[in-house]
């Protein structure tokens, strides 16, 4: 699997090492270095990570059809790129092209996906789990100035700010809370809820919500109770607004009034991400501005825009780089080859929802302890359903660790299904021997 030979290819603490680094170092890194993204950190640690496992990332194979998807989506980056160069004299997408080295390290959260049991991979997000709620309690108890942290407004060691710690830690709570027990998913909920209203961050109220879904359709208990937990749940929000800033939360829905004060900085952030959108598609006759153009001379700015400047009297704007989320991003950049893949995503949320209940029956019904792909499977689903947040509400862009799982996932999916067909081509063949 690696290099070196003398390692121990499935030694648990490998793996968690290899997503220590991603996750908390590459973070670590753009705060103590003043980095202004996340991409250069993750490049110097997904390409140790990369060295470490070159070995294991030749070997890798995919079907002839998948292959050429993927060969064809790389010749439109380059080839956009070098439009974006030559053109407007862009170089950052010709220099972003190194950044998609990154997602090499799917191919080995893959290989451990494929080559550990369930049990094992339960655990490790276990423990993930356990050291982002250590760092979340130090946080709580003592505020880290150390670093460089000082210079960022709402740090949380060791990431930059409260939304950056949620998006990586309701990544792992989500796949937790259907796996794990009853007293589990009480402190995935609880910490969860409980740190929206300390920063207060939507980000974590939003992941939240969402566990606290997944465990109503998990738990065996009536419509009455489960209506009367959402109503337990509301009281804090309804009685207590001297504890919690409900201002906060309100603001960063659409109840908030369109130029009122009351709209807060991080809803008109998201508005414009929405306005990009509809401004880019319809000047670049739905073909996208390229990759890594989004917030370049090429880009067609909004109403939204120039309130956000004047609000906040910044010369550059906010978040025109990155729209805010990823879909955001991803549209104005990639034109109607964004939106395929937006449809498709969408496709496989609402497919994932209306199988839901059915795969938390067959949980109950199924072993963990028996090395069975259906919950490998699920887990992984798991994760793609949870980047929805990073998708469609907040995320930072296309270069997380996040996303580096989500294609892990996939991978693994995509593995599954034609493991499957060959195993139906083979039995038929049997059949018709016989």
């Amino acid at each position: 699997m690696i290099l070196n030979k003398k390692i121990n290819t499935n030694n648990s603490f490998l793996f968690f090492l290899c997503t220590f680094l991603l996750i908390f170092l590459s973070h670590f890194i753009m705060v103590f270095f003043s980095f202004k993204s996340l991409s250069i950190p993750i490049f110097l640690v997904s390409s140790f990570i990369s060295i470490l496992f070159l070995d294991e990332i030749f070997k890798f194979e995919l079907n002839f059809k998948y292959k050429f998807f993927i060969i064809l989506f790389l010749v439109i980056i380059i080839l956009s790129s070098t439009h974006s160069f030559l053109f407007y004299s862009d170089s950052k997408p010709i220099k972003s092209l190194l950044l998609l080295s990154i997602f090499l390290n799917s191919i080995v959260i893959f290989n451990f996906f494929k080559n550990f049991t369930f049990l094992k991979i339960l655990n490790l997000f276990k423990f993930l789990f356990i050291v982002s709620l250590i760092l979340l309690w130090v946080h709580f108890f003592y505020d880290i100035q150390l670093f460089n942290y000082s210079q960022n407004l709402k740090p949380v060691f060791p990431f930059r700010e409260p939304s950056h710690f949620a998006l990586t830690f309701g990544a792992i709570c989500v796949p937790l809370i259907v796996f794990t027990s009853l007293r589990f998913n009480l402190i995935i909920m609880i910490n969860l809820f409980f740190f929206a209203l300390y920063f207060p961050n939507y980000t974590f109220l939003i992941f939240g919500l969402i566990c606290f879904l997944i465990f109503l359709f998990k738990t065996n208990i009536n419509i009455l109770l489960k209506f009367s937990l959402i109503i337990i749940l509301s009281i804090p929000f309804l009685n207590f607004n001297e504890f919690i800033n409900i201002d906060y939360f309100i603001s960063r829905t659409p109840f908030a009034g369109s130029h009122s004060n009351e709209q807060s900085f991080s809803l008109l952030i998201f508005k414009q991400g929405w306005e990009f959108i509809y401004l880019n598609l319809i000047n670049s006759n739905f073909l996208g501005l390229g990759f890594q153009m989004m917030g370049s001379e090429k880009m067609h700015y909004g109403e939204i825009f120039y309130l956000i400047i004047n609000t906040t009297k910044s010369i550059y704007g906010h978040n025109h780089e990155d729209g805010s989320f990823i879909m955001s991003k991803l549209l104005v950049e990639f034109g109607f080859i964004g939106i395929i893949i937006s449809i498709i995503y969408v496709s496989f949320i609402i497919k994932f929802l209306k199988n839901l209940n059915s795969n938390l029956k067959k949980i109950k019904l199924r072993s963990k302890s028996v090395d069975d792909d259906f919950f490998k499977v699920f887990f992984c689903e798991l994760i793609i359903f949870s980047y929805l947040v990073n998708f469609f509400i907040r995320g930072i862009h296309y270069f997380t660790p996040q996303l580096i799982f989500v294609f892990a996932a996939v991978i693994f999916l995509i593995s599954i299904r034609l493991k499957d067909k060959n195993l139906l081509f083979f039995l038929f063949i049997d059949n018709q021997t016989l």
